[in-house]
Parts: structure tokens; sequence; C-alpha cells
């Protein structure tokens, strides 16, 4: 993801308009730190499905788990910042 640069009005001016911190962190981008973890949140799912297949309902139920937790996690990301 391409890093924004923003003058300080720019700042001020969405501070002073945006209604919520997430709009605030959509307008920012994610961290770098944010952007590693993502990335290994979509690795790690590739991961499962080649391990198990595409087919969830054939997986264990760990596996399911694991699926859920990461993809929840990564859709948070994504509303956020995407």
């Amino acid at each position: 993801m391409r890093k924004q640069t923003f003058t300080v009005d720019q700042l001020l001016d969405a501070i002073r308009s945006a209604g919520t911190l997430d709009e605030l962190k959509h307008l920012a981008g994610p961290t770098d730190e944010e952007e590693a973890l993502a990335k290994q949140r979509m690795a790690r799912l590739d991961r499962l499905f080649d391990s198990y297949g595409a087919n969830m309902n054939s997986w264990p139920w760990h596996a399911r788990e694991t699926y859920e937790r990461i993809n929840n996690a990564q859709k948070a990301f994504e509303n956020t910042y995407c």
C-alpha cells in the first residue's frame, strides 16, 4: 500500500471532519506493522487452504477455528483501511 503524505492543514481538516476514529485510520492508512500483520494473515489463510483443500467442511475443527479467527482479523483490517 502506498503511503500518503499530508500537510498539517489537511490533517487538521481531516480530524475536524471525521466522525469516527476509523474514518481517520482509513485516511491515514495502516502502519507498517499492521500491513505486515495483514500479509502474514493472508499467507496463513493460503497455507490452510493448501493444507486442507477448498472444502472447508472436511477440515478438522481446529483448522476451521484458526481460519475463522484469522479471517475475522483480516476482515476488520480491510474494513478499516480498504
